[in-house]
């Protein structure tokens, strides 16, 4: 009779070590991020849309046509660099905020930004910024970023226009893409 508590309370062990690990897994998609220690520089943005104060002027990206994709997308690491590009090509801004060891930044990177129709978009019309939580920690704060991945689209007057949590499906991706630079393209005209 002991013998098969304990083999009952193993199988359950096992159990709940299987279904606790996995639900771990997913929960990159939930992971807080802790808030960043206080900071005496007065540069260090609190929101998106004051970044575009806090940006050096000085900042050369070089020519956005010799520089090389990241992942085939990305073509900046800085969003200030960025920026400094959306300014020139009047561009909204695409940042992609990863997170080393989630499985579903890994999954958007490998299946929704290698749609054809999601890589041609991206390409042709935002300047891109791939970023990744751990060596960024300051922009991804500055971004309200709270889960992974999150995509974020800013207009070239540095406004957020749309944020994007979680893993997105190469379609509803495209389609909320297009709906966005229409809205930009709006914006613009007014």
């Amino acid at each position: 009779m002991a013998s098969r508590r304990v083999r009952a309370a193993g199988k359950w062990a096992v159990a709940w070590w299987a279904t606790a690990s996995t639900v771990g897994a997913c929960l990159c998609l939930a992971e807080p991020i802790p808030d960043a220690p206080p900071t005496s520089d007065a540069s260090c943005p609190t929101q998106i849309e004051s970044v575009a104060d806090a940006l050096p002027t000085s900042v050369d990206p070089g020519s956005p046509k010799d520089r090389p994709l990241r992942h085939g997308v990305f073509r900046w690491t800085s969003y200030p660099a960025a920026w400094t590009a959306a300014q020139k090509t009047n561009r909204p801004i695409l940042v992609y905020v990863s997170s080393a060891h989630c499985p579903y930044c890994v999954r958007m990177l490998s299946e929704t930004y290698q749609s054809p129709r999601v890589k041609d978009t991206v390409v042709s019309s935002f300047e891109t910024v791939y970023v990744d939580r751990q060596s960024q920690p300051e922009l991804v704060a500055a971004l309200g970023v709270r889960l992974f991945p999150t995509t974020v689209l800013v207009a070239p007057n540095n406004k957020v226009v749309d944020l994007m949590e979680g893993y997105v499906a190469a379609d509803a991706f495209g389609r909320r893409l297009q709906t966005n630079l229409a809205a930009v393209s709006a914006t613009r005209k007014r």
